[in-house]
């Protein structure tokens, strides 16, 4: 840092110094925001209108989900079900085949 300190930027102190001035950008502009923000409260109005109408899909859609979700898990079930019934004859199969000494011996008790 010199010691007599720093040197003004004197163009920088004129720059500082300007007042701020609005610039117009024409009507064009202007029409264009005022129709963007028309449409943007035409579509804010038609939504609103229209509430009932995406209220009553999104549950048709909810439901519909659910359904599926449901009939999902009841194959599962079905598919576990059928599994534990073939188990269980091939058990009754296997039991039934035995002589007796074997069978006596199978279910421990004596």
């Amino acid at each position: 840092m010199p010691k007599n300190g720093l040197n003004f930027n004197k163009i920088l102190i004129e720059i500082l110094s300007l007042k701020s001035v609005n610039v117009s950008r024409g009507k064009a502009l202007n029409l264009l925001k005022d129709t963007l923000k028309n449409q943007k409260l035409k579509i804010l109005k038609l939504c609103l209108e229209n509430k009932n109408d995406f209220v009553k899909e999104h549950c048709i859609e909810l439901r519909n989900k659910v359904q599926l979700a449901t009939e999902e898990a009841m194959q599962q079930m079905n598919q576990f079900n059928e599994q534990l019934i073939d188990q269980i004859d091939e058990y009754e199969k296997e039991l039934v085949g035995l002589n007796t000494k074997q069978y006596l011996e199978s279910i421990k008790i004596f």
